[in-house]
């Protein structure tokens, strides 16, 4: 898969650029004067405000009555614990707190508490989705998910700029990792950019209290990319054999380690620094001869349990072209708009296929790209690539009771959009019809009526992969693939046998009229 393939390779250019000397070394780690650059960064979505928190709901207010102290912490907070017989769960707390100050709360009282609490509730819910969230342009690893193993969390409290940050805290043993994503970005070759992103946050000390001054917090990873067949260079020397990629190591010792590239961000770099303080680490990096591409990454070093305190946020991650130093054009190639989200066609259920549908890109001989995310919860189960050169596509083969987010960009002459909007969809769970678990036929209407060319789509079918024969007016008929096609117009009889297992089968009967 692409994220492990990013996430093994061995990159390394430093980035570390601090406005504290460091063992004497003044400003070692970045240029003496920041240099000006010329247009916008290369990165995407680099403030990492998509996707907005403009869904979320208000955070509710407190009732002036309400005890501050028994406001919920999780969203798994519930006010009742025992909705019955109205037992525990904050409602308890607050039973107790107006014990303790001689305070007796009414039933009026209690019901504004417990439709606070709920509201509550449902925004912490809201937001915790909104912090384990994927940026857009950006993959996480481990992958993003609610699941202990991966400490990222987007916040919005506070951001550098917008609204948005990235906070990463407390004990992980392996490396987190944030890079871009899906495919590497277009380079100008020879070209020097300025890479920065800024940060805040806590100094961290070890488990006992000491100070952790060098311990390695942040690594800024960029991998170049060549010409197909052509080599990349730097001062003339050749780096890596043709038409493969080069690990820009810049660190002590490195040949092409130059003055200010280190590779680290260090615990001395929050030394005297608030939490809310932001800072900003900058470095200048140089496109080798014949790059065409590159990947991007910023990792934070396992810790091992032996960092206490630990906490910080980045924000507003860029790679700019240096003015002056914007290196060889390439062949300018247009980039296709932006995709409008994807439209569900109209169909009467939801639950193994979908029809999508969106305008056609502007360009022409434009294809398609779908990606299909299928989640449970918060819980992100699988990603797929879809491709299509048409506006219009079924999926198929999704699975009764998940969540489903579909993204569509378009590709012209190998230059891809940037993603849609996701659109969410649900699909519904077996068993929950009212009819029953019984297979039926869903574009056959309620009245009989159903198109010429009849879609096999199914509600309550448990075994997608069952056999089914088909008899038009009790002659077997064969599908199309998955359309059933009636001879003509006007009244027929369809009969369906359909065997799920040995011991499950159905024989279904309609009198349809085809239109």
């Amino acid at each position: 898969m692409i994220q492990t393939r990013f996430r093994n390779a061995t990159l390394a250019l430093a980035l570390l650029l601090g406005s504290v000397s460091l063992w004497g070394q003044a400003s070692r780690n970045r240029p003496a004067t920041r240099p000006e650059t010329v247009g916008a960064s290369i990165l995407p979505n680099g403030g990492l405000e998509d996707p907005a928190a403009t869904a979320l709901p208000p955070k509710p207010t407190r009732p002036s009555d309400y005890p501050e102290e028994c406001i919920p912490r999780t969203p798994d907070d519930v006010f009742y614990e025992d909705e019955d017989a109205k037992e525990g769960g904050i409602y308890e707390k607050i039973l107790d707190y107006g014990d303790q100050h001689g305070i007796e709360y009414s039933e009026e009282q209690i019901g504004r508490f417990k439709a606070f609490v709920d509201a509550y509730v449902a925004y912490l819910k809201a937001l915790q989705a909104f912090e384990k969230a994927r940026p857009t342009g950006w993959w996480l690893y481990p992958s993003q998910s609610s699941t202990s193993s991966n400490q990222f969390a987007r916040t919005f409290s506070g951001a550098h700029s917008g609204k948005a940050a990235m906070r990463i805290s407390g004990y992980f043993s392996v490396d987190h990792q944030i890079y871009t994503y899906p495919d590497p970005l277009p380079v100008r070759q020879k070209a020097k950019y300025l890479v920065s992103y800024w940060y805040r946050g806590n100094f961290p000390k070890s488990s006992e209290g000491a100070n952790r001054t060098a311990v390695k917090l942040a690594v800024v990873k960029i991998k170049w990319i060549p010409k197909a067949g052509k080599a990349l260079k730097l001062e003339g020397t050749e780096l890596a054999p043709a038409g493969t990629p080069w690990v820009d190591a810049r660190e002590a010792g490195n040949k092409y380690a130059k003055d200010g590239f280190f590779n680290q961000l260090i615990g001395m770099d929050l030394r005297g620094s608030e939490m809310n303080t932001w800072r900003e680490k900058y470095m200048i990096v140089e496109a080798p001869e014949n790059a065409e591409k590159m990947t991007f990454e910023l990792v934070f070093q396992s810790n091992e349990r032996d960092i206490a305190n630990y906490l910080l946020e980045f924000d507003d991650l860029s790679m700019t072209l240096i003015k002056g130093a914007e290196g060889e054009d390439q062949p300018s190639k247009p980039k296709p708009n932006v995709p409008t989200t994807p439209t569900r066609l109209p169909q009467p259920y939801l639950q193994r296929e979908c029809s999508l549908s969106w305008p056609a890109s502007e360009l022409k001989n434009a294809t398609y790209e779908l990606e299909l995310v299928q989640k449970k919860g918060q819980n992100v189960l699988s990603t797929k690539t879809l491709s299509t050169d048409k506006t219009t596509y079924l999926l198929e083969g999704l699975e009764p009771g998940y969540t489903y987010t579909v993204r569509l960009r378009a590709l012209a002459d190998g230059v891809y959009s940037e993603y849609s909007l996701p659109l969410d969809l649900e699909t519904q769970a077996l068993g929950e019809f009212p009819g029953g678990q019984i297979p039926f036929l869903y574009w056959i209407g309620e009245d009989g009526s159903c198109p010429l060319r009849l879609p096999l789509h199914y509600m309550e079918l448990s075994n997608p992969q069952a056999k089914c024969l088909y008899y038009i007016d009790d002659v077997l008929t064969e599908p199309e693939g998955r359309i059933l096609v009636f001879p003509s117009t006007g009244e027929h009889t369809l009969r369906v046998q359909i065997v799920e297992a040995p011991d499950r089968t159905w024989e279904l009967e309609y009198l349809v009229t085809v239109k």
